[in-house]
């Protein structure tokens, strides 16, 4: 049987966002409590809000766009790295797992209790740029973690998400891993199909 996870962050006033971004706003123009016949809501966010996929545009001017990115990247096999006791994610603790060419990779870390706590903490777990240049070499596909950023807070040039999507892996970013064990499973990770966007809102689901 078939058992599906739901790794995407529910998107309410209280999402959690990262310092500086716009906060998810929602206002009903339309009720039925307020005695219309339906209810129509306007809906304003960030386009890096709650679970969502960095587009090469988000650090590149002429970089590709959420709307181009290849469907394939974002449906198919994709392995959970359990590192619970990981500070940072370098190379050396990567080379202990097998990572081969065409993965997508989601990192589970201690990030993932603090994401389902909806609160916000500077010392979250993130991508070295070593540990960045190891995905490159083995020319992943996509990379996720559990927190609102891939990359450090204090990272002082992006080297990160540069490196990354320069080489056009995929980022997925506020990934809730806490429930999904270590292994593989199948997964799908679609963004809101914006033209000519830098980012956007995804439904991220994994399933044996």
């Amino acid at each position: 049987m078939k058992k599906f996870f739901d790794v995407t962050l529910d998107l309410s006033e209280e999402t959690i966002i990262y310092p500086g971004d716009p906060k998810f706003e929602k206002e009903y123009i339309c009720s039925i409590d307020m005695g219309d016949s339906f209810n129509i809501s306007s809906i304003a966010m960030g386009s890096h809000t709650g679970t969502h996929i960095d587009a090469p545009r988000h650090f590149y001017k002429d970089g590709d766009t959420i709307d181009s990115i290849e469907i394939e990247k974002l449906i198919g096999e994709a392995k959970v790295i359990d590192l619970l006791e990981a500070e940072e994610i370098n190379k050396e603790i990567l080379e202990k797992f097998y990572i081969e060419e065409g993965d997508r990779i989601l990192f589970k870390t201690r990030n993932s209790k603090i994401l389902r706590e909806n609160r916000y903490e500077e010392n979250f777990v993130s991508l070295t740029k070593d540990g960045a240049e190891y995905l490159i070499e083995k020319n992943i596909k996509l990379v996720g973690i559990d927190y609102l950023s891939i990359e450090g807070i204090n990272s002082e040039f992006n080297d990160v998400h540069l490196l990354l999507l320069k080489n056009n892996i995929v980022i997925i970013e506020g990934v809730d891993l806490l429930d999904v064990p270590h292994g593989e499973y199948n997964m799908s990770a679609l963004p809101l199909k914006i033209k000519g966007g830098d980012g956007a809102p995804a439904r991220v689901i994994l399933w044996t």
